[in-house]
């Protein structure tokens, strides 16, 4: 597979994994709906109510293009 290579250049910029984080803020989502079912306070529906995602271990993805300096060395897999 010397030769083999990926059709889309995608490289991650800071961090590997959101895992860590996204565990956490399942943990804090659940946690928060179970104090708020019985108090009568507003009970959040999704985890993006109570979670800043951009505050995960990693700050995403992004595209190479074909100008930039480690195109090529992205495309081997």
């Amino acid at each position: 597979m010397s030769r083999s290579r990926k059709k889309h250049p995608v490289v991650w910029c800071c961090g590997r994994s959101n895992k860590a984080g996204k565990r956490q803020a399942n943990k804090r989502f659940r946690r928060i709906v179970h104090q708020r079912i019985n108090s009568g306070y507003y009970v959040p529906v999704h985890v993006k109510e109570i979670t800043d995602f951009w505050c995960m271990p990693a700050d995403g993805k992004f595209r190479l293009i074909p100008e930039d300096y480690y195109y090529e060395k992205s495309l081997k897999k």
